[in-house]
């Protein structure tokens, strides 16, 4: 039998996110998939750039995954929600970093950028059970 995997994460807050309403401002949440299949989504903070999530996670992974996506996402009442970023982690990137050290560049895309603030202080590892 294959060992299965756990991951917590701690999905603290955004900062300086793009507007994507009218107003000025966005209604941000945050979701987390496993390759396709969404494990998390966070409460929508209404009405601001910097929200505020303060949630935290342990999931188990299974032992053949191939991906972690984090997403920050608008939400709508009319229309279709808006991506305001997303970034995937690959499985060997993220077993081959210690629990709580950055894994991204943020120098590599302007949406890491955005994303960093929530994902660096989330607190990614893999324990094995």
């Amino acid at each position: 039998m294959a060992k299965r995997s756990s991951l917590f994460l701690r999905i603290i807050e955004g900062k300086k996110l793009p507007a994507k309403d009218l107003t000025g401002s966005s209604d941000p949440y945050c979701i987390v998939r496993i390759d396709n299949e969404t494990i998390i989504r966070t409460a929508t903070i209404w009405k601001t750039l910097s929200p505020f999530w303060g949630e935290e996670y342990n999931v188990h992974l299974p032992s053949a995954f191939h991906s972690i996506s984090f997403y920050v996402m608008d939400e709508d009442a009319i229309s279709r929600d808006d991506v305001i970023g997303k970034v995937t982690i690959a499985k060997d990137v993220l077993i081959a970093n210690p629990k709580g050290k950055p894994i991204l560049d943020i120098t590599a895309c302007p949406w890491i950028a955005v994303l960093y603030r929530i994902i660096c202080r989330c607190l990614l590892s893999i324990n094995p059970e």
